[in-house]
């Protein structure tokens, strides 16, 4: 099955998703030792995730932007496990749980598709090499959806909820929100240079809550937290961003430009990330019920 329709706009070479895909070609190999926020992040995404009550064990499952797989691999490791979850409303199913693994960076994909390959789960794997937001999904809704750290790269991020939303009983999702990274906005804004990073575009946590509570899910889990994160400069800041590939080409930053900027935050940078967690369902499948932690 063939559940990608590239858009004319990410088969432009010059188009910025390009640069984003190749970012993350580059950082493939070393996401894992430098994704530190996105490890410590994911347990708590999980978690939320069992929360939910009467969730039966899932048949179809996709991790968007699933990077090298830790998010795809720790929702196998209890979505697809007779012991924890209540048996499949279809015992006699022949064919084995689908997993699919969505992401823009082939290398990525091949990565994540070798760490699951690594432990099997029992479950058919497809890589889904592609952009989120063009995905064509199968036409019977999937049992779940993840997205960990994967939305602030879309511009319009309740367009794209909406089309992950329509296709899922459940979907999971863990997102920076738009007053993250301030220190380095107020770094930059000290010395008049332009803040190179665009958290400003990230939902608001209000904006979000909003957007989960129209959708009428039967379950609704949000928490979110401030989370710190100390550096010895903010060189090093930047340099752990581009490690993970979490960088574009910024027209109005230079070299020269973000010389005061490291200049200012050479002796020790830290910086807060507010982080939220979203993990809603469909009705009926439990006491319908939403909560905020």
């Amino acid at each position: 099955m063939t559940l990608v329709k590239p858009s004319a706009e990410a088969l432009n070479t010059s188009c910025w998703k390009q640069a984003v895909r190749l970012a993350f070609d580059g950082a493939a190999y070393a996401y894992d030792a430098h994704a530190a926020i996105q490890r410590e992040t994911l347990p708590t995404l999980v978690h939320c995730w069992q929360g939910l009550s009467g969730f039966p064990q899932p048949t179809t499952w996709m991790d968007m932007g699933t990077g090298t797989g830790e998010a795809a691999f720790a929702f196998s490791q209890y979505a697809f496990s007779n012991k924890v979850l209540q048996p499949s409303a279809n015992p006699t199913l022949a064919s084995p749980p689908v997993l699919y693994l969505n992401d823009c960076s082939g290398e990525m994909l091949t990565l994540a598709q070798q760490k699951l390959e690594k432990h099997p789960l029992g479950v058919s794997i497809h890589p889904v090499l592609g952009d989120s937001e063009t995905l064509v999904f199968p036409q019977a809704l999937l049992d779940g959806i993840s997205a960990h750290w994967v939305l602030q790269w879309i511009p319009d991020w309740q367009a794209a909820l909406d089309h992950w939303w329509q296709h899922t009983h459940c979907l999971a999702f863990t997102v920076p929100l738009n007053d993250s990274f301030k220190e380095w906005g107020g770094a930059c804004s000290t010395v008049g240079v332009a803040s190179t990073l665009n958290s400003c575009h990230y939902p608001s946590l209000k904006s979000l809550t909003e957007w989960c509570h129209r959708q009428g899910a039967g379950q609704l889990i949000i928490k979110n937290e401030v989370l710190t994160q100390h550096f010895a400069s903010g060189h090093d800041f930047l340099r752990s961003l581009k490690a993970i590939g979490a960088h574009t080409p910024f027209p109005k930053a230079t070299s020269s430009s973000l010389r005061p900027v490291l200049k200012a935050t050479s002796g020790g940078f830290s910086v807060t990330t507010h982080v939220a967690w979203v993990v809603m369902a469909r009705a009926p499948i439990g006491s319908t019920e939403s909560r905020s932690v």
